[in-house]
């Protein structure tokens, strides 16, 4: 499987996987934001955030190798997508 980062608005990595996620079909493409836990400290308050370990970028997968043209355009058109 080969793997593409798509840029992507910062904050909206994770409606723009969804939204893939939604228009294009898995065999041709799949999206993912890779995320981790941090103790974010917030008014003298700690708490654990999840947050992407690249913000501002959503990767996707596609199966077969090399991304087909029609998922491509798919992903194109998604709302976020810069």
């Amino acid at each position: 499987m080969e793997y593409y980062a798509a840029l992507v608005r910062t904050g909206k990595e994770e409606d723009v996987a969804r939204s893939i996620g939604r228009r294009v079909d898995p065999s041709l493409a799949t999206a993912f934001v890779p995320t981790r836990v941090l103790q974010i400290r917030k008014g003298g308050r700690t708490r654990p955030e999840e947050r992407p370990v690249f913000p501002g970028y959503v990767f996707v997968g596609s199966p077969g190798g090399a991304l087909h043209a029609d998922a491509y355009w798919l992903i194109k058109r998604v709302e976020g997508f810069a």
